[in-house]
């Protein structure tokens, strides 16, 4: 077993990986030394490579403060690598004398032309890598907004038998739900897809017709569904712990929202509520499982295009406010919420009056729950 290959087959990141994969892949990777305090990729800047940790210790920074370590037997800077083009949403440099396992992203265009295992193995890597930073953005902008105060969650008021009926039954006379091939196609990099991939997806989506004013899922709830917006619009609410709930976003076609619960099985992280009656196409985490081949390639890059968005756009939201939280003007406040918004759902749309508006009368009663004081990141 040549030297590249076995540091492969004894890293931890690889343990469930055939060896055989990693035999033919091995002289895709290149062995790089860093010195300690040395830079290997800026924020802003294009991502070229991903790397896997042989030895040493590496620290990633955003905002300027560090937001976690990367050690021996990990994976780093997957996150931006497939995307073409896509920019590093974090600074990384080395902790300590570093030896690394260097993947370029001209050899993952290559092991994914070649159908490689080892391509969707990390790929699968990144997307969760990836919401997991979103998770985690999510987290710091509500601190930010809320001071030590923490977000409260609520409950799910349910729903009768009756009214489930009657809501099928209205699916039923107005024609059923529209296509949802339209949808998709406002995700990025979808409409590079071909028209049997688009369709594989679409098959593997199941369309819900959500009344005005019901609520999809609450804060807090668990889930394991992501969700796109195929027509009406879809509110996203956060308890604010004071008897209202305030409007980060409001959701049009082809918002896609939902990602944390699908890939991590998170709590959710805000409500979404249907401001008016929405179809909405569903993809829970058995059909997000068995998409497989090149239409679950597409998918999970179209993922990881949404989700590196939505990172991206906050991150610059947040990079415009500056000084202490009780220094902060209505305005920045108000850039944090967008921010917050645009953390929830990857949207193409820009609605930045909705971000002011709150709720208190206006707001279903399920959604508030001042008796439960914890955040649940989603």
């Amino acid at each position: 077993m040549g030297g590249i290959e076995q540091a492969l087959s004894h890293t931890a990141v690889f343990r469930k990986l055939d060896l055989a994969v990693l035999k033919a892949t091995a002289s895709a990777w290149e062995r790089r030394n860093v010195r300690p305090g040395q830079v290997l990729w800026r924020d802003g800047t294009a991502a070229t490579e991903l790397a896997v940790v042989e030895s040493g210790e590496l620290v990633v920074e955003t905002w300027e403060k560090e937001v976690g370590r990367v050690r021996t037997g990990q994976l780093v800077g997957e996150g931006a690598a497939f995307t073409p083009g896509e920019p590093r949403t974090a600074t990384v440099r080395a902790e300590s004398q570093a030896s690394l396992l260097v993947l370029s992203t001209q050899a993952l265009a290559s092991l994914r032309s070649d159908g490689s295992p080892l391509y969707d193995f990390l790929l699968d890597r990144a997307l969760d890598s990836l919401a997991a930073r979103v998770g985690e953005t999510g987290t710091r902008i509500a601190r930010m907004s809320a001071g030590h105060e923490s977000a409260p969650t609520r409950k799910d008021s349910g729903g009768s038998a009756f009214k489930t009926l009657w809501t099928r039954a209205k699916a039923i006379a107005s024609g059923g739900a529209p296509p949802v091939n339209e949808a998709l196609l406002f995700l990025p990099g979808m409409d590079l897809a071909s028209d049997a991939v688009v369709a594989r997806i679409a098959s593997a989506l199941q369309p819900r017709l959500v009344p005005a004013g019901q609520a999809l899922f609450l804060e807090g709830d668990a889930g394991d569904e992501v969700y796109l917006v195929a027509d009406g619009v879809v509110d996203v609410l956060r308890n604010t712990g004071r008897g209202r709930a305030e409007k980060l976003a409001s959701l049009h076609t082809g918002s896609l929202f939902g990602t944390g619960a699908l890939l991590l099985g998170k709590r959710r992280n805000a409500s979404c509520v249907a401001d008016h009656e929405a179809w909405i196409y569903v993809l829970d985490r058995a059909g997000h499982d068995k998409l497989s081949g090149e239409a679950g390639r597409v998918w999970r890059e179209v993922l990881m295009a949404a989700l590196g968005f939505q990172i991206r756009k906050a991150d610059g939201m947040i990079a415009r406010l500056q000084g202490q939280l009780d220094q902060r003007t209505e305005d920045d406040f108000r850039v944090l919420n967008q921010a917050a918004g645009t953390i929830e759902a990857f949207t193409i749309e820009d609605d930045d009056d909705d971000s002011e508006e709150l709720f208190s009368d206006a707001t279903p009663d399920s959604v508030i729950d001042d008796d439960n004081d914890d955040f649940l990141d989603g």
